[in-house]
This record gives C-alpha cells, structure tokens and sequence, in this order.
C-alpha cells in the first residue's frame, strides 16, 4: 500500500507536532529522577527509616541470644538412665530421664518441668532448695561418714578418691552384707548447693567433694552368696565436653503449664501420678533379678 503525497505531507506534520510532547515528557523524567536521587543522598529526613531499622537489628536483640560457656557432661545412673547435666558459672541444668531442673543465680530462679505431664514449677532458690529436699525417696542404704583415700587420674581428669561403707535397708538382702562404695570425684568444678540439693534428691549422689565422675560399690558378707565378685557401676560418665549455650537451654519449652505444687507437676489430667525417683523401673529391675542400685 503506498500513501498519497498530500497524506504522507500530513503525516509527517502530524508526527513533527508530537515531537515537542515527547522531548518535554523525556525532561521531565529525568528531572524527576534527579531530584530524587538528590534527595535521598543529601536530606537527613530521608535517610532516617534506613537508620532506624539498622539500629533496632544491632541494639534491640532479644534477650534470649545471650550466650553461656560451660560444660555439658554425659552420664549414666543406675537408677535414672541416662543424666545430662549442663553447667555454667552461674547457671545449670539437670536432665534425667523423668524430669528436668535448672537453676539460675542471676536471677535466683530455679524451675522443674516434666514431659511426662507438660507441667513446670517455678520457685527462687531458697524455696526450691527447700521443695527438693522432698523429692528424695527414702535410701536403700544406711551409710558411714565418707573418707578420702587418694587422687588420681581419670580420663585426663584429676579426681579425689572417696569410701564409706553402709548396709542395705530393705528386706531383699541379709543384714550382713557389708557395701563398700568406691567414688571419683572432679574437684575442678565449682557446685552451688542448690545443684548439690538437686542432684542428692533426684540420683542419689553426694557432691560434697565435687562432681562425681563414677560410683562403684562392692557387697561383702559372710555368705558368699551376697558378695560380689566384681565392682558394680552404680553411676559413669561418658564425656565432658566444653560447651556454649543460649539462653533458651535453661528456659522451660514452651506449651507448658505452670503449677503451683510437686503433686500437680506429676499428675495427669486424671489425676494418676508417678514417682519421680523410678520406683516403676526399680520393681521392674527386681523381677529380672537385676541391682537397683
């Protein structure tokens, strides 16, 4: 198709009047962008969103990024199972099978929850010292004053040597049976006495020399029957390692309820409780003919 000159003459003025439209549109937008980029670099007002929010990401964490050095120790208890205990200069944890206890001295607390029920206790220091000292069952031995017979090492760490000698106070053995018990204790870390409080009531150990890193016992009598022929491991630990931890290994897991009571902390919604030191796997234990303790 081909146009007529006096319409291509047209065309071509029609194009021409456009021309001044689109050159102003062109200025405009590069004026616009100009200006913009001016005011970003130069005026404060413009810039002071960008600072807020760096400030607010640098400044304002959260305080559950708070980071703790310590250790977390690995052990296993005759009577609890496996025992993970994290501690730090002024906080710790300790973990048994059941229930879970951490303490913190900055702001003398210390909690308990449990899995089993979903429930948690919170009291200062003091009163859970005092709450604590309930949990322990009745012992299955009557012992003597603890004496320290050495030092030594073991497993690259320097530990004192402790005995003390005591009789079973149940009915399943005879009253001559004599138990000699042999502990290893770390004394490089410091325990507060409301970990030593804890860890007497929930796995029957005395920490008074330190952390005890293994436990044997020997059973003497005149009958041979109730001697044994080797040591019996009553607690062992399987590592230290040095650790850095947040806040939130020492806080309560959320979804918890909160109770006011050890009772309400182990019992269920029907109101059946348990018992916290095992006495289910105890009696378990006994019908295999197995030590429980």
């Amino acid at each position: 198709m081909r146009l007529r000159p006096e319409r291509f003459e047209r065309y071509l003025a029609f194009l021409s009047s456009l021309l001044p439209i689109g050159l102003l549109l062109s200025t405009v937008s590069l004026f616009s962008s100009a200006l913009l980029a001016a005011l970003i670099l130069f005026v404060p007002e413009f810039q002071a969103p960008a600072q807020a929010q760096s400030k607010e990401s640098v400044d304002c964490k959260p305080s559950n990024d708070k980071k703790y050095q310590g250790y977390i120790i690995r052990q296993t208890a005759l009577n609890q199972g496996s025992v993970t205990t994290y501690l730090c200069p002024t906080c710790w944890v300790l973990k048994t099978a059941i229930i879970t206890v951490a303490g913190d001295h900055e702001k003398d607390t210390v909690v308990a929850y449990t899995r089993a029920t979903n429930k948690y206790l919170s009291d200062s220091l003091q009163k859970g010292m005092k709450r604590f000292s309930g949990f322990r069952r009745g012992g299955d031995f009557a012992w003597g004053p603890p004496k320290k017979i050495g030092q030594t090492k073991w497993h690259d760490e320097d530990v004192v040597i402790v005995e003390r000698k005591g009789r079973r106070t149940d009915l399943h053995t005879k009253n001559d049976v004599i138990i000699t018990e042999k502990l290893l204790y770390a004394t490089r870390f410091k325990l507060s006495k409301a970990y030593e409080m804890v860890a007497f009531s929930l796995i029957d150990v005395d920490c008074s020399y330190g952390l005890p890193l293994r436990i044997e016992r020997m059973a003497s009598s005149k009958n041979p029957r109730y001697c044994t022929l080797r040591p019996v491991v009553v607690q062992d630990t399987l590592s230290i390692k040095k650790m850095t931890f947040k806040a939130s290994d020492f806080a309560v897991p959320r979804g918890l309820v909160k109770v006011k009571t050890e009772i309400d902390l182990f019992s269920n919604d029907e109101g059946a409780a348990f018992d916290p030191a095992g006495a289910d796997l105890r009696s378990k234990a006994r019908k295999l003919n197995m030590p429980v303790d």
